[in-house]
């Protein structure tokens, strides 16, 4: 699973289909909601993460032994979140 980050400890990916998988996996449903990252001067990438919103991903508890690969350190200077269900 490509993750671009992690916001407080909770990963954030570069696709919906990853992003959905994980939040099943962890009793999110099929639920996401994203992040937008400034990767530059005018630059933009969005990533997405588990849960309708941003507590909602905070109150997961990940797997014991569970390990992430980060695959670069964008950092979100805050985000605006959309929930998104059903796909």
């Amino acid at each position: 699973m490509p993750i671009l980050t992690t916001l407080d400890g909770i990963p954030v990916f570069s696709s919906i289909k990853e992003t959905l998988k994980y939040a099943e996996e962890r009793g999110l449903g099929r639920t996401y909601h994203f992040h937008r990252f400034s990767t530059g001067i005018n630059t933009y990438r969005t990533g997405y993460m588990a849960g309708l919103s941003h507590k909602d991903a905070l109150n997961l508890k990940l797997t014991p032994g569970t390990s992430y690969s980060v695959s670069s350190s964008i950092r979100g200077s805050g985000g605006s979140g959309r929930s998104r269900g059903g796909y």
